[in-house]
């Protein structure tokens, strides 16, 4: 199954979207950036990620550059929990151990936790120890 996102792009001439399509194995991982009025069709299929985001033309700053992979690893998390309730764990095969499978989803779950909590964490550190945890 397939399905097509297309994205046009509707900001100033000071910001830009970026459209970021990945897979599952992070073997690929597209970026696009799209001006004012700009439109493109990405195809998403095979647990493909696609993220679109507003930024600023030029150098992010750092910590808007974090904020916004936080929320990405904060999707990212959703989605990767949300697989505890795969319909695989109902028809489930002789051969497979479902408390394993389970056990890794969570594990997988928290490293994004991790991952996230750490990258907050750097724009503490770069604020003088301003704390971000309500982001």
């Amino acid at each position: 199954m397939t399905s097509m996102v297309k994205v046009t792009a509707s900001c100033d001439d000071k910001t830009e979207v970026q459209v970021h399509l990945s897979d599952r194995s992070e073997s690929q991982n597209n970026i696009s950036g799209l001006q004012d009025g700009q439109s493109e069709t990405f195809h998403v299929y095979d647990s493909r990620i696609i993220t679109v985001l507003e930024v600023p033309k030029g150098v992010i700053k750092f910590d808007d550059l974090c904020t916004r992979n936080r929320q990405i690893i904060r999707d990212v998390g959703s989605v990767t929990k949300a697989l505890m309730d795969h319909p695989a764990f109902h028809a489930f095969s002789e051969n497979g151990d479902r408390g394993e499978m389970k056990a890794n989803i969570m594990l997988a779950y928290r490293h994004l936790e991790d991952a996230r909590m750490r990258l907050g964490k750097a724009i503490q550190a770069h604020d003088g120890g301003t704390s971000v945890y309500e982001k």
